[in-house]
């Protein structure tokens, strides 16, 4: 006897409304509407909304918090704008949300593409409202054609169609020979741009110096600032007569950080609330950092601060920690494991002392980060998480359950790569991450960890090492 499938009624009494027909039932749609689709009535908003968590990425929550309202893919975009006409109105504008000129092609010297977003401009003045986020690279390093004042002119004239720009991103551009330049074009960006909340500035050659980030960046609107790579001053004698407005910037974060520890602390005097600071690893700085000196510089915004994630610092400053207990809004603490190991001739981890706790478990923390970050270029071993690892990480639940803290989450942020001569003689080191989260999530403390890189029956089938 064939079986037959439950055929489901569509609602008898489920309301429809298109502007030709009224009112009209579901069942009855099909005989009596035949006008255009019913999308294309929706309102202009409605449809934008439905149309973009159509083109909407995948990834779009692997994404950094600064990319996520920007980032669309063209082959994703254009089918959808091909489909009719008024899909094209809404969706084309979401191809100028973020606007990319940097490396390798670069927005100097001028290029064609760079000419026919300035004429697109010209023609159609209401598609660089659109624009979110505004990438620039600037290169240092000369190649076969000079830039030329001209060229940074020309970048200039496009800058009055994007006043909606939140984010702003320069690489390169600060060497001496293009300093001055740059800095004016930057000057110009954010007389145009009045809601910038974000901006990153990275060096590519030298010259981005404290002072003048300080000296530039005056600017109401801007929540975030992340500097990578600035450069090692010959003086802090520019630091001491700078006269500066106290920036509205909550969050200040700092890569490859050359500069001495007394132009650190101008910096974080700068901002007069900071609720988030992260200070990554560098490896080229001469001076000497430690944790107890960035405790003393954060002091003045104990009680606004909520993030913190200090990375591996001077070698010589390895087992020197400073109390968080003056920090009541103190959420999110990320640490080097580095600053934990034995001794500068030993990387090994100490063993976990009590005492310990007491530099981790600030009053409010709720998630504490072992950060396995060695280098800005160098990648973490896949043997970096063994036995004395797991030993120091299961201590430190056992003591915060001890405390009744209020930590609930110890994040491991480790990421080898995903291939390496190790991955065959040694386990699979989130064997031991899972064994913990198992023991103590009952308990009221979850153990999580960064996407590996390889799934466990991808490194057991010998993937990892590039076996077929």
């Amino acid at each position: 006897m064939p079986t037959t499938r439950n055929r489901v009624e569509p609602p008898q009494q489920a309301i429809l409304k298109t502007p030709e027909q009224g009112q009209l039932t579901t069942k009855a749609l099909n005989k009596v509407y035949s006008g255009p689709a019913l999308i294309l009535a929706l309102p202009h908003e409605l449809l934008a909304e439905i149309l973009e968590l159509a083109v909407i990425p995948n990834n779009i929550h692997e994404l950094s918090w600064r990319h996520q309202e920007s980032t669309y893919d063209p082959a994703v975009t254009l089918p959808v704008a091909y489909t009719c006409r008024r899909f094209s109105q809404v969706v084309v504008p979401f191809n100028y949300r973020s606007i990319n000129f940097g490396y390798p092609q670069g927005i100097v010297p001028t290029n064609l593409r760079l000419r026919l977003l300035a004429r697109t401009f010209q023609s159609n003045p209401s598609l660089g409202l659109h624009c979110r986020e505004f990438k620039m690279h600037i290169p240092d390093i000369t190649g076969n054609r000079l830039s030329s004042q001209e060229d940074f002119e020309f970048v200039e004239q496009i800058l009055p169609f994007l006043p909606n720009v939140k984010s702003l991103y320069v690489h390169g551009g600060f060497g001496t020979e293009k300093n001055q330049q740059t800095w004016k074009l930057l000057r110009a960006c954010v007389q145009h741009m009045r809601r910038l909340e974000m901006m990153e500035l990275h060096r590519e050659g030298e010259g981005l110096k404290v002072a003048d980030v300080i000296r530039e960046v005056q600017i109401p609107s801007l929540k975030g600032l992340c500097v990578g790579g600035f450069a090692r001053s010959n003086s802090v004698s520019c630091l001491v007569d700078l006269n500066f407005k106290a920036a509205s910037l909550t969050s200040l974060e700092l890569s490859d950080y050359s500069d001495s520890p007394e132009a650190l602390e101008k910096l974080l005097s700068w901002p007069v609330r900071l609720s988030k600071f992260t200070l990554a690893p560098f490896y080229h700085n001469v001076h000497y950092i430690d944790l107890p000196m960035i405790r003393q510089m954060l002091l003045q915004h104990r009680e606004s601060l909520t993030d913190l994630d200090i990375g591996y610092l001077s070698p010589d400053g390895t087992g020197k920690f400073s109390h968080w207990s003056e920090f009541p809004n103190l959420e999110n603490l990320t640490l080097s494991r580095w600053l934990f190991e034995a001794s500068r001739e030993n990387p090994n981890l100490r063993e976990f002392q009590d005492e310990l706790a007491d530099y981790i478990l600030a009053p409010g923390l709720k998630r504490f980060t072992l950060a396995f970050a060695i280098w800005d270029q160098h990648s973490e071993q896949w043997n970096d998480f063994g036995q004395e690892d797991e030993a120091w990480v299961r201590r430190l639940a056992q003591v915060a359950l001890e405390r009744k803290a209020a930590l609930q989450e110890i994040r491991i942020q480790f990421d080898p790569e995903w291939w390496g001569p190790d991955a065959c003689q040694t386990e699979y080191p989130w064997d031991r991450m899972d064994a913990l989260n198992k023991k103590f999530q009952t308990r009221g403390i979850i153990i999580t960890y960064t996407k590996p890189p390889v799934t466990r029956e991808e490194w057991s089938t010998g993937i990892a090492n590039g076996e077929p």
